[in-house]
């Protein structure tokens, strides 16, 4: 082959690689939330609803909201709906002149708005066309507007065609000879504006400014048009040299027109123009601290410069509380979520995979940052010039949580008056009182619970009534016209219950309690989630994962007791709050997880008799082999000399379930201690099964939920209180020595010689990448080599059972075995003398 056609087929296998590994990752799970990947206590929209949602704060994307707060097209419909009076809808209005198809819209213009057809079936009862039919005018404008409209917009991004300069001048003239022979205001001033946009689109400035300054500034014109009209004027400053004039036409823009809010800003932030030169044209200190906050919006980074200026300008601006609560959610993900979740004693889903928060996690100086914030607040809340100075003190309160002063915190919230609090502000003053009660507690005993069970029944509360409506409805920029909910306290009760009370019970050792916390932190969970493969439920990752690996038998079994009926002294607020998420649990669900902890203990008659209780079974209780793959199913005690590829053939009797794989090896153990005779086969066949229920076998999925490299990180806080079975085949090691020691038959305990070296290897350093080396580099990790040339049972093999049939057949089909023969061969050449 030539060496051009060898660089071509690496290139072309390089290619593939990266492609199958991106499709991999792609799949392992969803993108990141943008609006719930951190921890937060503080809620952004404490201070108003949707007309400046865009502008909290978030590290994923440029704005927190890509919707207008007041949608164009019904601020356009409403105007037109008053216009033509009578009981024309605005509804009606928008669905004609917004929501028809291409083809349905061409036959209407062709068509009734010709005066030459009856309308649709579909339109029949509309409203706003039998209106806009019997006033001439107003028809021949819509009609004019119609026709050029395919000239004006582009529907398609992709679309790239030159503008057809002649026929939008044809048509801006047109306009303007209109505009100045109709009569009706509500006409002339929207026939000026399609003069001015036509010459705007066209390149036409000084004609569509002379329009815009002549016609439509000091004219009367409806609120409609005062905000499309002004939108171009700021453009055209920009286009004739004057981007300072230009940007402060764009936050007036910004404040005064909340249907182009989101554009106004971002065609602000583009002028790019120093913040002196947009003061200047400012006429008062409203009008400036428009300009402060739109730049505070800018700031990414952790700073108090536009929030106290717009304070000191114009003190009771609603950007006051918007740009605190902004600094206030950078520090929650910069400083508070690295100290909640980077040493949590168990798995957490990692919401910021991607990064978002880096910037702000490894900002400098953060402690004297919280500090001069929080001097900020006190100010405020002295001085009482704001809108809420309530806020200054629920912040502040906030802060020394946040620093660990709870002392501090208590003072400060406790200086907030209830009385004439807005009801977001008595929210976010409960959410930090519970947030201090919870860090005052020492140890969690009954009193502290006592003491913390009238908040967490408020919280609940809260939750409750989210969840009725499904929280509040946003777009994110990556989600292309989807939508998603943001679920505030629904966030908050989560890590309240997994960040703050599981770690303290856990602390205490009270697993159990732990594991209440966790489910009572997600409140989505229902029936037998926690008991199902792993796939698809990647939202409740965190509690999932923490009840399907780290509870014990013993934990399982209070859990159960818990929801059969209450425990004494278990009757208490706290303990109906803690409990209530068992509610959604189904029995069996929890039979299914004892069930598989008794496996994991080794307990086969427990596990029988629990997994027998089991009342109904569903595909569910077997994994995928891939996503909406077939279900896997397996013999655990077919005996595989190599683990790849998995044997997963069922064999004539079917898979076998967790039940019968139970009911085998409690058979096994009963019949080694009936027949002794035949304890070695016994004890081998349990050997097998053990062995098979580890990473390395075709039944991981009896003792583990989900096939994941996750088992095997080096950085993995702890091990899996089954990780001897799981990942270091430990058991079934010990399992097939003592068949081994069992029999006389030197071609069985050939066997079991080789499966005990199976065992080991995979303890041996590399072992957990050897796969992926094997698979595709055709070799072992070098610390991986060595280890295997000392492998013990591979000298016994070689020393005592070499003659056997079966020593034959592990040469043939075992790699790493002739790996260890070919060095111990080098090693004895090396030995000989005169070599």
């Amino acid at each position: 082959m030539s060496p051009w056609k060898k660089a071509l087929l690496y290139f072309l296998c390089l290619l593939i690689l990266t492609c199958s590994a991106v499709m991999i990752i792609l799949a392992c799970g969803p993108e990141p939330d943008p609006y719930d990947y951190g921890v937060s206590f503080f809620h952004n929209n404490i201070s108003g609803g949707k007309a400046y949602r865009a502008f909290y704060f978030t590290s994923s994307q440029s704005l927190y909201d890509v919707d207008e707060p007041v949608n164009e097209q019904d601020v356009n419909a409403w105007e037109w709906a008053s216009y033509l009076k009578g009981r024309v809808k605005a509804s009606d209005v928008k669905k004609v002149m917004y929501q028809l198809n291409h083809p349905a819209d061409s036959v209407l213009l062709q068509g009734y708005l010709n005066l030459n057809r009856g309308l649709p079936d579909s339109l029949k009862r509309n409203t706003f066309l039998p209106a806009l039919r019997k006033n001439k005018a107003a028809l021949l404008y819509y009609r004019f507007v119609k026709i050029i409209e395919p000239a004006v917009s582009y529907k398609d991004p992709w679309r790239s065609e030159p503008a057809d300069t002649a026929y939008l001048l044809k048509n801006a003239t047109y306009a303007l000879k209109e505009a100045s022979s109709v009569k009706d205001q509500f006409l002339k001033t929207r026939y000026y504006y399609q003069a001015q946009r036509l010459f705007h689109y066209t390149g036409q400035n000084k004609r569509a400014i002379d329009i815009y300054e002549k016609q439509i500034a000091n004219a009367r014109t409806s609120y409609y048009i005062k905000g499309l009209t002004l939108g171009l004027r700021a453009g055209e400053e920009w286009r004739t040299g004057d981007p300072a004039k230009s940007a402060y036409q764009f936050s007036k823009l910004f404040t005064g027109f909340p249907e182009r809010r989101i554009q106004a800003y971002q065609n602000y932030v583009a002028n790019k123009v120093p913040e002196s030169e947009v003061i200047a044209f400012a006429r008062s200190n409203d009008e400036k601290a428009v300009v402060y906050a739109m730049n505070g919006f800018y700031t990414p980074r952790f700073s108090t410069k536009y929030l106290k200026k717009v304070y000191q300008t114009a003190p009771r601006s609603p950007f006051v509380e918007i740009l605190l609560a902004r600094e206030v959610n950078k520090l929650e993900a910069g400083y508070l979520t690295p100290k909640l979740t980077d040493h949590l004693p168990y798995d957490n889903l990692d919401g910021d995979y991607y990064g978002w928060n880096d910037s702000l996690k490894k900002a400098k100086n953060m402690g004297k940052y919280i500090s001069e914030l929080g001097s900020f607040c006190t100010m405020i809340a002295k001085e009482k010039k704001c809108r809420n100075p309530q806020l200054g003190m629920i912040t502040k309160a906030y802060l020394e949580w946040m620093t660990g002063k709870n002392a501090a915190g208590f003072t400060a919230i406790n200086e907030v008056d209830d009385a004439g609090l807005a009801i977001k502000m008595h929210d976010q003053k409960q959410l930090v009182k519970l947030l201090l009660i919870t860090q005052k507690i020492k140890r969690l005993d009954s009193a502290a619970e006592q003491e913390l069970a009238p908040s967490l029944s408020w919280l609940d509360q809260k939750v409750k009534q989210e969840s009725i409506t499904n929280g509040e409805r946003i777009k994110a920029f990556q989600d292309y016209g989807g939508e998603r909910r943001l679920q505030r306290f629904t966030w908050s009760a989560r890590d309240v219950y997994q960040k703050l009370l599981a770690p303290m019970y856990l602390s205490r050792h009270d697993t159990t309690k732990a594991a209440l916390s966790m489910l009572k932190g997600m409140p989505k969970l229902h029936e037998d989630t926690l008991a199902c493969y792993h796939q698809n439920y990647w939202n409740d990752y965190t509690t999932i994962n923490f009840w399907q690996n780290y509870l014990h038998s013993s934990n399982f079994r209070q859990l159960i007791s818990y929801k059969k009926y209450k425990k004494k002294g278990e009757n208490t607020p706290y303990a109906k709050i803690l409990t209530s998420g068992l509610k959604r649990t189904s029995f069996d669900c929890l039979y299914n997880l004892l069930g598989t902890a008794y496996l994991r203990e080794h307990n086969y008659q427990q596990a029988v008799s629990v997994l027998s209780q089991i009342k109904k079974y569903s595909p569910k209780d077997f994994p995928l082999e891939y996503y909406n793959g077939p279900r896997l199913k397996s013999n655990p005690f077919v005996v595989q000399l190599n683990d790849y590829p998995k044997n997963y053939h069922q064999g004539k009797r079917g898979g076998y379930s967790k039940y019968r794989f139970a009911k085998t090896m409690y058979n096994l153990q009963m019949a080694v201690k009936r027949n002794p005779q035949k304890a070695a086969r016994y004890t081998f066949a349990m050997a097998t099964g053990l062995y098979n229920t580890s990473r390395y076998g075709n039944a991981w999925f009896m003792i583990a939920y989900a096939y994941s490299d996750s088992w095997i990180e080096k950085n993995r806080r702890e091990p899996l209180y089954y990780d001897q079975d799981l990942n270091k085949t430990i058991d079934a090691e010990k399992l097939f020595l003592k068949a081994r020691q069992l029999s006389n038959d030197p071609e069985f305990k050939g066997q079991c010689t080789f499966m005990a070296a199976k065992c080991k290897q995979n303890r041996y350093k590399g072992a957990d990448d050897e796969f992926v080396h094997h698979k595709y580099f055709q070799g072992h990790a070098d610390p991986y080599q060595d280890e295997i040339r000392r492998n013990p049972y591979f000298t016994e093999l070689r020393k005592s059972y070499s003659r056997t049939r079966f020593y034959q057949v592990a040469v043939h089909e075992c790699s790493y075995f002739r790996d260890f023969l070919a060095s111990a061969h080098t090693s004895k050449k090396k030995q000989q003398p005169g070599k």
